[in-house]
């Protein structure tokens, strides 16, 4: 049967929490209220009378499910009924006002390639379109719109992300059709939007969080007991299982490294080592379509989703021999990477020597003088742990004053650095004390730092300023 094409087809998946529904189904009537669209709303195993209160409820499709199918199936029965040739979909906690709807409609429609947009909010599952703090509860269209003009007003622009969360997506009909149903292994929430973004990533599909705000009222899949944490751990070894990657260590992007890259430079080179699943290259793709990006990744898994994006290699970049490669990029990122090497004193050699002149080399290191390395070593305890300064996998570590030396070592004049810095509430007072001792030299910047950047560009000698050997030797 031919599809009668209405703009818009806002699904609303909702377990639970009828007086959230009734709000986001009256607050969407509004928003759309200028543009042809139907509202779906998929109740999903709701005990809570949701499916008679939104019965009440002139011009809305109401699909019922018996029992709790999870978010992924009422995304599939919705689409499967709409007939928009744009689809929203929307968690019943969500506010959406016309001006957020118009602005997100602008953008996915503004090129050809980009599958799927999503807005900026105050609360989400992973966090990465988390960007506004909004204290009390808004429930109100003139708060949110509000908000609306604030957030607008700030002038954020358009961001390429390798994945959105389905909170409040809005999606291309024909990369619907491309990419097909959400995966229902996934119950009842969390990593299906993860799932189909790589999906669309693979179609050829971009997706970008644009500038603008939807409020998100709370309500949540997971009222009847369900620990959060165990649906998490559940869904995402399902994640790891199907794509053999973890989202949140494989698939953000690092604009604490990217802003150091002239993005439109011309005839732009890049090699990212330890590239992941590419959302680098991805970044800068978007920004500079003609630039030559190569990526070197020890994860096969991780390297053919990277291969979306430029030249991407599976391999163990310590066994690592490009002659080709000499004088060849631009920038050289080595974001956490020299820390897991057995040996990365050789490594930034031979990356100098795959730099242009004037070509710089972008690194991120643990710092392991963070005062809470610090404070566990004065209660005698070095463990390590899954993440973080001490993960298991580091097999090098150092200081801020121990990496610049070996980066002198190798050749390469240190051009900046720039601490990301965490720091506890707990720990200022050590802090504090540490930093007043009369027969240290150490500073605050150094104790609170979790992490150095740096930024390094050949130097004419291998040999440091002074004319003198680095004393960053490798161990015997």
């Amino acid at each position: 049967m031919e599809r009668k094409q209405t703009q818009l087809s806002a699904i609303i998946a909702a377990h639970n929490h009828s007086d959230l529904t009734e709000q986001c189904v009256q607050f969407l009537g509004e928003t759309l209220a200028e543009i042809p669209h139907e509202i779906i709303v998929v109740d999903d195993g709701s005990a809570d009378g949701t499916y008679e209160r939104i019965q009440t409820k002139g011009g809305i499709q109401l699909i019922r499910n018996a029992k709790q199918l999870g978010v992924a199936a009422a995304w599939n029965q919705g689409k499967k009924e709409a007939e928009g040739d744009v689809l929203l979909f929307l968690h019943n906690g969500i506010l959406l006002t016309k001006q957020a709807l118009q602005t997100m409609m602008e953008a996915l429609l503004s090129k050809a390639d980009i599958g799927a947009v999503g807005p900026m909010t105050n609360g989400c599952y992973y966090g990465i379109q988390q960007g506004i703090h909004v204290q009390g509860n808004v429930t109100d269209v003139a708060a949110t719109r509000r908000i609306v003009h604030q957030v607008e007003q700030m002038g954020f622009p358009p961001e390429p992300l390798f994945f959105l969360e389905d909170f409040c997506l809005l999606l291309r009909r024909e990369a619907a059709d491309a990419v097909g149903d959400f995966d229902e292994q996934f119950f009842p929430v969390g990593f299906e939007d993860a799932d189909y973004a790589l999906r669309l990533r693979r179609a050829g599909y971009s997706l970008l969080r644009v500038g603008t705000y939807a409020h998100n009222c709370g309500g949540s899949y997971l009222d009847d007991g369900a620990s959060w944490s165990d649906t998490w751990e559940r869904n995402q070894a399902l994640f790891h299982k199907k794509w053999g990657i973890i989202p949140g260590y494989s698939l953000m992007v690092r604009l604490d490294i990217l802003k150091h890259i002239d993005m439109g430079k011309e005839n732009l080179s890049v090699l990212d080592v330890g590239c992941a699943c590419g959302t680098n290259l991805m970044w800068l793709k978007s920004y500079n379509p003609e630039a030559r990006l190569c990526g070197i990744e020890l994860n096969e898994k991780s390297a053919s989703i990277a291969q979306w994006f430029g030249q991407v290699e599976a391999l163990d970049v310590e066994t690592l021999e490009r002659e080709e490669w000499r004088n060849s990029f631009d920038y050289i990122i080595l974001a956490d990477i020299v820390e897991h090497l057995k040996d990365p004193w050789s490594l930034l050699k031979r990356m100098k020597g795959f730099l242009k002149q004037g070509g710089r080399l972008i690194i991120s290191v643990p710092n392991v003088c963070h005062i809470s390395n610090l404070q566990n070593m004065l209660h005698g305890n070095w463990e390590y742990e899954n993440t973080g300064i001490l993960d298991r996998t580091h097999l090098r570590f150092f200081t801020k004053k121990s990496f610049a030396k070996c980066l002198e070592e190798a050749g390469l004049s240190i051009i900046s650095t720039e601490p990301n810095h965490i720091l506890a509430d707990h720990q200022r007072r050590l802090l504090q004390e540490l930093s007043s001792l009369d027969d240290t030299d150490i500073t605050q910047e150094e104790l609170s730092a979790i992490q150095w950047i740096f930024v390094a560009e050949k130097m004419i000698s291998a040999q440091s300023p002074t004319g003198e050997r680095s004393r960053c030797a490798r161990p015997n």
